[in-house]
């Protein structure tokens, strides 16, 4: 025996299937279009990433040319050259730079199972043209650090890859998923821990300078500002200092000595036979008579009659 349903009923069963349906509907046409959603194009954000890069390591080199005074980055912000400090950090690690993207273009050639290997033509056009660049403009203590950290990466990746073809076939698998990550991250820190360790060492961008300030010498200083009334330098100390432009009576560029180590190939190459401009001739002595001319007469008063 069946009860017959109240209109009441009936309408509320009613809209429940049509919300049901409603909410299933929706569900479905999400996860479908999930699927087939465009996937962001993200070259854009790394190009400008990219440019940030030379950014950060001027703002990085500041604050360690300040050593944390406060007092002396206001300074040296105050008076700032922005395209000199940028020029200044990263144009000697352009070198460098362009030398790792060769080696890790050598790092994909030799890999085992690398599915985008160079040509043997882009290897040879990256090895003329680095070789030339670290020729003129990489000194050797670069050379020797960039080649100890590459070593020190190569060897790392053989011994793991002769590792995970010697183990068993799960162990092999899982020691070689696990060197990809640590090899990342060691490849970072080889490169990232050197490049603030050589911001440290570069120092000062301006160039070093002896200033004579009455019969006093200050060296080394580097000129921060200077016009007809006040000229602001920062001592050896990185404290900054200000005093009258008309005080200075002489002001001198100083030649910090190169060590070996500091030289390129073609400066050692070169040595010392760089053209030394002469020395200026004395002139000589010259005597002059000055000749007085003879007095003037004395006029005479006229006779009166």
């Amino acid at each position: 025996m069946t009860t017959a349903q109240s209109p009441d009923d009936a309408q509320r069963e009613q809209i429940r299937e049509g919300l049901t349906q409603l909410a299933t509907g929706v569900v479905t046409a999400m996860q479908s279009r999930r699927p087939n959603k465009p996937r962001r194009d993200n070259s854009s954000m790394s190009l400008w990433l990219l440019g940030l890069i030379p950014i950060g390591m001027a703002c990085l080199q500041l604050a360690i040319v300040s050593r944390g005074d406060a007092e002396t980055l206001r300074s040296l912000t105050e008076n700032l050259n922005v395209t000199a400090l940028v020029l200044a950090t990263a144009l000697p690690l352009l070198s460098t730079a362009l030398t790792w993207v060769f080696l890790l273009i050598i790092l994909m050639a030799i890999a085992p199972r690398g599915q985008n290997r160079p040509k043997l033509t882009t290897l040879v056009v990256w090895f003329v043209v680095i070789c030339v660049i670290d020729f003129f403009a990489m000194s050797l203590r670069y050379m020797l650090f960039n080649a100890v950290i590459f070593g020190v990466l190569l060897v790392f990746m053989v011994g793991v890859v002769q590792l995970a073809t010697r183990l068993p076939a799960p162990w092999g698998e899982r020691v070689g998923a696990i060197a990809q990550k640590v090899s990342k991250a060691l490849g970072i820190s080889l490169l990232v821990a050197p490049l603030i360790v050589w911001l440290g060492f570069l120092g000062v961008w301006l160039p070093q300078e002896r200033l004579t300030v009455g019969e006093t010498q200050l060296a080394p200083v580097y000129v921060l500002s200077s016009d007809v009334r006040w000229t602001k330098y920062m001592d050896a100390d990185h404290k900054v200092h200000l005093v009258p432009t008309q005080s200075i009576t002489q002001r001198q560029m100083l030649g910090t000595p190169q060590s070996t180590w500091s030289k390129t190939p073609f400066a050692l190459i070169r040595g010392n036979d760089a053209p030394k401009p002469p020395n200026p001739p004395v002139p000589p002595a010259v005597t002059t008579t000055v000749i007085q001319p003879p007095p003037a007469p004395t006029p005479q008063p006229a006779p009166t009659g």
